[in-house]
């Protein structure tokens, strides 16, 4: 295991942008 956290927090971050682009295309 190497830097588990950081993984996490990497998800965290790449579900956050997911996340966020769909609710700007749902807003437009």
């Amino acid at each position: 295991k190497l830097l588990p956290e950081s993984a996490s927090l990497f998800l965290r971050i790449m579900a956050g942008k997911a996340s966020i682009a769909q609710f700007d295309e749902g807003d437009f």
